[in-house]
């Protein structure tokens, strides 16, 4: 079985913002899966760079406080700013998911962007 490309998360997400594409879903509803989708292709991408780094499974509840403290412990800027942009997108990701009143439509441009730069950042880590 071939490993999942967790990029196609972040295509997918792209493509459930786009008011353009017709789903019988609203634009709220459609925006905030894309604002889950989306941290789950920086926070799946950035723990699949450590696990082939360091063999831990980074599994449970604490999977993703482990991934930002891992990454904050590594000496390149880059790094601990993944870990920083993680924790942000991880915020709004809550927010989206559980929060009745949450604002999708204002903070979706930025978990956009910040899930980019994070992308960016794991190619240029060693």
């Amino acid at each position: 079985m071939r490993s999942f490309d967790w990029d196609e998360y972040q295509q997918l997400a792209r493509v459930l913002a786009d008011p353009g594409v017709i789903l019988r879903a609203s634009d709220t509803a459609r925006q905030r899966a894309a604002v889950s989708r989306s941290y789950y292709a920086a926070f799946c991408l950035a723990r699949s760079y450590l696990r082939t780094r360091n063999g831990q499974s980074y599994s449970g509840p604490d999977a993703h406080q482990q991934v930002r403290t891992d990454f904050n412990r590594r000496p390149e800027r880059a790094a601990q700013d993944i870990a920083r942009m993680l924790r942000t997108v991880q915020v709004e990701r809550n927010h989206a998911d559980y929060d009745d009143n949450y604002n999708v439509s204002a903070n979706l441009a930025t978990v956009f962007n910040r899930v980019e730069q994070i992308l960016t950042l794991l190619k240029t880590l060693p």
